[in-house]
């Protein structure tokens, strides 16, 4: 007997989570203060919308907003090209929608409630091609989990950005406030980092959610210096993770070694040795003692 996984996940389809009042609250309120679109314009996007309507309204409301134009059921009356409700014209829509328009005070909650449906929608269609790719063997394992990844953390992204920020301001001034008296005291912030003072200082450490990007042509050093930072985070109690387009798992680890090694008493070991499997008994026990870093190759078939 098939499985009715695929046939499930179609039947859930026809009835996506929505909550098109909630929209017609928020268009209300952005067309009657333009204001308001800065505050949720960085979260909110037109795809959050079940309504192919009020996706076109707030994307074209948007816009202007950021020419620095007046958005509001006369001027948005050109650009919006989708069909109003039945027996009820595009202006007559919108200015309907402004006369219900949300308190300003709740248009956060109704956003975020906007994003989540979405989220939900994405979620309902992404397991149903998933499922239904999966029963066909139109794609092999690995890609099917590749996908259901990228897809999952663009969907977490849409969720954890809308959380409030000022709900999440008194805990950022409080770890800022901790950071600053660890400072004072001589001690350690509590970020990772990467042992090179003049670096540290300027960029004030290894902070979450910051992409450090560091160029240089062939052979200035930019492996060994990642090893070196690499080390140092772990050393201070950080798990740390290698991905590597180039260089294999057993070259990074044969470097890190080699760099681990040099500081410890008793016989070095060099880099070239551990390649050319050139080691004394005493040198190979120093690869007992491994700092907790993981290496991730790059794949074989790139």
């Amino acid at each position: 007997m098939t499985p009715n996984i695929n046939q499930s996940a179609v039947i859930m389809l026809n009835e996506p989570p929505e909550n098109i009042k909630a929209e017609q609250l928020v268009i209300g309120a952005l067309l009657s203060n333009n204001d308001l679109i800065g505050q949720v314009a960085e979260r909110l996007k037109p795809e959050h919308f079940y309504s192919p309507l009020n996706s076109e309204i707030f994307r074209e409301a948007t816009a202007l907003f950021y020419e620095g134009r007046v958005a509001n059921p006369v001027t948005l009356k050109t650009r919006v090209t989708a069909q109003g409700p039945k027996g009820q014209s595009v202006p007559q829509y919108m200015m309907a929608c402004t006369v219900g328009a949300a308190n300003p005070m709740h248009l956060h909650e109704y956003a975020d409630q906007l994003i989540e449906l979405a989220v939900r929608r994405n979620l309902m269609v992404l397991s149903a091609s998933v499922a239904s790719r999966a029963m066909s063997g139109a794609a092999n394992t690995n890609e099917l989990l590749e996908e259901i990844d990228a897809s999952i953390l663009e969907l977490r992204t849409d969720i954890e950005g809308s959380e409030d920020t000022a709900t999440a301001l008194p805990a950022v001034v409080s770890e800022l406030e901790s950071n600053i008296v660890s400072r004072m005291n001589g001690e350690d912030a509590k970020v990772p980092l990467t042992g090179l003072t003049d670096l540290d200082n300027s960029m004030t450490g290894l902070r979450p959610k910051r992409l450090v990007v560091m160029a240089g042509r062939p052979g200035m050093g930019k492996s060994q210096a990642m090893v070196a930072f690499a080390r140092r985070v772990a050393r201070q109690g950080y798990g740390v993770g290698i991905a590597s387009l180039e260089i294999d798992r057993q070259e990074w680890v044969s470097r890190l070694i080699s760099a681990e090694a040099a500081l410890g008493h008793g016989e070095k070991i060099t880099y070239s040795d551990i390649q050319n499997g050139k080691l004394t008994d005493q040198q190979f026990l120093k690869f007992q003692k491994l700092l907790p870093i993981h290496v991730r190759p790059a794949r074989e078939d790139h």
